[in-house]
């Protein structure tokens, strides 16, 4: 359990010092049009999804079927111990 102070600090810490960076990537996001009936612009945000999560080193690709939107699927593996993720997804959960 000595990592989850640890991760849960570092968490906060990067949210708090990437603040302006986290919510223009978030609002670069949101101003893709995404009309689900259009599959042209579901698939350029699927690709812009996927473009976020590989500048994270996240292995994330998108699957589709002719005539169906893309899925974004993504492996993301933690190497130290499941408490990182764990603590992250807690300090997430608080707001922080």
């Amino acid at each position: 359990m000595g990592t989850q102070p640890a991760a849960v600090a570092a968490a906060r810490e990067y949210r708090a010092s990437s603040a302006a960076s986290i919510l223009e990537e978030f609002v670069e996001l949101l101003s893709l049009p995404n009309v689900s009936r259009n599959l042209a612009d579901v698939s350029q945000v699927a690709d812009h999804i996927v473009a976020m999560l590989q500048r994270r080193e996240i292995d994330a690709r998108t699957a589709s079927r002719p005539g169906a939107a893309p899925v974004v699927h993504h492996a993301l593996v933690f190497l130290e111990s499941p408490d990182v993720y764990d603590a992250a997804r807690r300090a997430y959960q608080d707001g922080e």
